[in-house]
């Protein structure tokens, strides 16, 4: 998958979903979300019209297999043919998120951080984060890249794996990494504030990419206040699973109609994206089902076309 779709190619299949999701020509219900004590397994199912895509998506999110060596997310992607429904393509599912998720950054880096943005704090450093980092950086001309994660272990694994190919530096903290960015980024599963509001810079933009519940919540109420465009992926979604802005609306700091927009809305040209160069910006992603069968369809389509991958009868 890495070698058929790189995540700046990947930028343009997002924004597809992103305008389908916005434009209405999106089917994409609600996802299932089975919780055990340790995690959660989503399914999520869609369809997309106007690239005659469809596919299920089935994902789970278990925080704690890190702790005993194992990946924090399995998932796979069933892709299958429109018109008569035939199952075409099984694709692994947790890099596929990983792609989606870095393509869907870089499209709203692109859409909401300065041009002349050249430095981003990388918060939380799991699979994640080796795409969102490549996708910034194909979007703006980074020359720093300021790495912090609460497990030491991970910025070793993390430089080790992207460090020759990416200006990267160890953060002492998150504080740190975010006071010296033009572009924080946060991709984390915690359930407290990551950084302090206060160490933004006028100009700043904010992907938080990583909290998907109501109790998580990477970016605090300060950093919020301090926001002049909210902009997330699909309303809905993030009025019931983005805990950042559930928990600042409950606490009355800010109102639904705060949300400036979804990201497909600028895609669509409905709405603006950047304004000015001292606004604070942030996009908030929970995550979607039509950038996943967008992405995922574009992987097949390559896979076939390169006689890449292993064909199976199904009988």
């Amino acid at each position: 998958m890495e070698r058929l779709l790189p995540v700046g190619e990947a930028i343009p299949f997002v924004a597809k979903a992103y305008a389908e999701l916005s434009g209405g020509t999106a089917n994409i219900p609600d996802r299932i979300a089975l919780r055990t004590v340790d995690g959660v397994t989503l399914v999520m199912p869609g369809r997309l019209s106007g690239e005659e895509a469809l596919a299920v998506k089935t994902v789970s999110v278990y925080p704690g297999n890190r702790s005993e060596g194992k990946p924090a997310i399995y998932g796979i992607v069933t892709v299958f043919d429109p018109k008569d429904g035939r199952p075409l393509a099984v694709i692994e599912g947790a890099y596929l998120t990983a792609l989606r998720t870095g393509a869907s950054v870089g499209l709203a880096t692109k859409l909401l951080s300065r041009e002349n943005s050249s430095a981003m704090a990388m918060i939380g450093l799991g699979a994640q984060s080796r795409t969102i980092v490549p996708a910034v950086c194909s979007v703006r001309k980074i020359e720093k890249v300021y790495a912090f994660d609460s497990d030491p272990s991970a910025f070793e694994r993390f430089e080790a794996e992207i460090g020759d190919a990416f200006p990267i530096e160890r953060a002492g903290s998150a504080d740190e990494a975010v006071a010296n960015s033009d572009i924080v980024c946060c991709a984390t599963t915690s359930a407290e504030p990551v950084f302090e509001g206060n160490r933004l810079k006028p100009g700043t933009h904010i992907n938080g990419i990583g909290s998907f519940t109501p109790e998580m919540r990477e970016v605090g109420f300060e950093a919020i206040g301090r926001c002049s465009k909210i902009v997330v992926d699909s309303v809905s979604g993030a009025m019931t699973e983005a805990g950042e802005l559930i928990q600042a609306i409950d606490a009355g700091l800010i109102v639904e109609s705060d949300i400036n927009c979804e990201i497909g809305e600028i895609v669509l040209g409905k709405k603006g994206g950047r304004e000015s160069e001292e606004e604070i910006t942030f996009f908030k992603s929970v995550g979607n089902a039509a950038l996943d069968i967008a992405v995922g369809n574009e992987i097949y389509r390559r896979a076939r076309e390169r006689s890449i991958g292993t064909e199976v009868d199904l009988g």
